[in-house]
């Protein structure tokens, strides 16, 4: 009877031991999928931004092409975020275009170099991530 007992406790203890290897392997699981799906969702506000950024360049084009103006600055509200648009006048007929895409706390930024030489509208030059 005494060897049954000690055969017991040794599977008490092994069953004891695997479940807490197992509960530990779950936990670590987890912990990296919840690590993850943050630098998931840093990524996916990070492409929101620069797609705000890049809505409000379109809109300054907007401006400059149909309104006729360079002067004036803009925000537009999302339901994502805001972006922010404003211009600076070149030589030679160039137009700085700058705009910024806010997600949360990502700032996105591009500044982009317009020639408006023989009424045309052209992109002399794109620059995301510039320091404005």
């Amino acid at each position: 009877m005494k060897n049954n007992l000690q055969h017991g406790y040794i599977t008490l203890m092994i069953v004891l031991i695997v479940t807490a290897l197992t509960a530990i392997v779950a936990l670590s699981l987890l912990l990296s999928g919840v690590d993850t799906s943050r630098g998931s969702f840093a990524t996916v506000e990070s492409y929101q931004a620069r797609a705000l950024a890049t809505g409000c360049i379109e809109k300054a084009l907007y401006v400059i092409r149909y309104d006729n103006r360079s002067t004036d600055q803009g925000t537009i509200t999302y339901n994502e975020g805001t972006c922010t648009y404003s211009f600076a006048s070149g030589t030679n007929n160039t137009i700085t275009v700058r705009a910024t895409g806010v997600v949360d706390t990502v700032t996105k930024k591009i500044e982009v170099l317009v020639d408006t030489s023989n009424y045309k509208i052209q992109i002399a030059s794109w620059n995301e991530a510039p320091t404005f």
